[in-house]
C-alpha cells in the first residue's frame, strides 16, 4: 500500500456516509493490523445547491 511506503500512521477515509453495520467491523479489523483508519464524513453543504434542491444530491 502506498501510504505505508510513505510511512503514514494514519489514513483518513472520506465518504458522504458510511454503512452503519459495516464500518465498525471494518475499522476493527484494521486496526487488529495496525492500520489507524479515521472516517471522515463529508458534510451535504459541499453537495451543489441546486442538486440538492432538485432532490438530485
Amino acid at each position: 500500500m502506498e501510504w505505508r511506503k510513505r510511512g503514514a500512521s494514519r489514513v483518513d477515509v472520506l465518504a458522504f456516509e458510511f454503512e452503519m453495520g459495516l464500518f465498525p467491523a471494518v475499522l476493527e479489523e484494521a486496526k487488529q493490523k495496525g492500520i489507524d483508519l479515521a472516517p471522515k464524513t463529508i458534510p451535504p453543504e459541499v453537495f451543489d445547491k441546486r442538486a440538492v434542491e432538485k432532490d438530485q444530491s
